[in-house]
């Protein structure tokens, strides 16, 4: 779903929790310096960051699983490297999508469980599929909980795009899962 040039419009996306309304609201102001800032400002939003440097919770789980033998289902479809949302960022810095909304998406189909699938790949683990998306759900009910984005991605259905990033090569998932492997074993944590 494209939607940068709208999502601060009521009737597509309902701003609920604390970090959605902050950010919304931080999105709005800069919109409207928009003028005085003469178009030279952009709002980069990626989806779930994996990857090295991705401290969410959901990565160090996704590891321990995947070397305990279980892969980690949860449902989400919107995930994207943290390699490339940096190659996007330095893009928005060099001024590629002034006065615009970029959405950080990788355009292949991936969730939990293909990055730990991979891992176990890479890793040469036998490992099975265990759905977690009701422990997410139940847990993210709160809109103080950390886990309340992900419920709320979880529970959409819809993959989000960009239409300013059609040329971009985005880094795929064997790729993205080495860099994640080695950042992890150089014990930078996730």
């Amino acid at each position: 779903m494209v939607e940068e040039d709208r999502h601060l419009d009521p009737s597509i996306f309902i701003h609920r929790g604390p970090y959605e309304v902050t950010k919304a609201m931080g999105e709005r102001l800069l919109v409207s310096s928009g003028e005085r800032l003469r178009g030279k400002w952009s709002i980069v939003r990626p989806s779930f960051l994996f990857g090295p440097w991705a401290y969410q919770p959901q990565w160090t789980l996704v590891l321990r699983a995947a070397r305990l033998g279980l892969v980690l289902s949860a449902g989400s479809r919107n995930l994207v490297f943290t390699g490339d949302v940096a190659r996007v960022l330095a893009d928005a810095g060099a001024g590629l999508h002034d006065g615009r909304w970029v959405y950080v998406n990788a355009p292949y189909d991936a969730d939990l469980s293909d990055v730990g699938l991979e891992i176990c790949r890479q890793e040469r683990r036998r490992c099975r599929k265990v759905s977690i998306g009701w422990a997410v759900s139940l847990l993210g009910a709160l809109p103080s909980s950390p886990l309340f984005i992900a419920r709320r991605m979880l529970k959409t259905g819809y993959r989000f795009a960009s239409k300013y990033l059609g040329d971009f090569r985005f880094t795929g998932l064997e790729e993205a899962v080495s860099s994640f492997l080695q950042w992890a074993a150089e014990g930078l944590s996730p």
